[in-house]
C-alpha cells in the first residue's frame, strides 16, 4: 500500500500561482492578477530535469491554493523564473517569496 505524506513545515514558503500578482510597469504603481499555473508549470516541465521537478510542475499546475515549497524547490523556481520569465513576473514572484502568501 502506498501512502502520500504531505509535510508542511512552518518555515516553508508559499506561492500563489493561481492568483499571481505582477506590476504593470517599472514604477510599480499598479498590479494585475492572473493565473500563472499552466505557463509556469510548462516552463519547469520543459526546461528542467528530474522527478522532483516533474512533481513540482504538476503540483503547480493542479494547485487551487498557494503551493508550499521547500528551499530546494524555491531555488528551482527562482532559477526558472530568472532564465525564462519577464522582469514583471520575476518581481511578482520575489515579492511573494519575501512576504509569503
Amino acid at each position: 500500500m502506498l501512502f502520500r505524506i504531505n509535510i508542511i513545515n512552518d518555515d516553508m514558503k508559499k506561492v500563489n500561482f493561481k492568483k499571481f500578482e505582477a506590476y504593470t510597469g517599472i514604477s510599480k504603481q499598479k498590479k494585475v492578477t492572473g493565473d500563472a499555473r499552466k505557463d509556469f508549470a510548462d516552463l519547469i516541465y520543459q526546461h528542467t530535469i528530474g522527478i522532483e521537478a516533474h512533481a513540482l510542475a504538476f503540483r503547480i499546475y493542479n494547485s487551487e491554493e498557494p503551493v508550499a515549497i521547500t528551499g530546494k524547490e524555491e531555488q528551482l523556481i527562482v532559477r526558472v523564473a530568472n532564465e525564462w520569465c519577464t522582469p514583471m513576473f520575476i518581481d511578482g514572484l520575489m515579492e511573494q517569496l519575501r512576504t509569503e502568501v
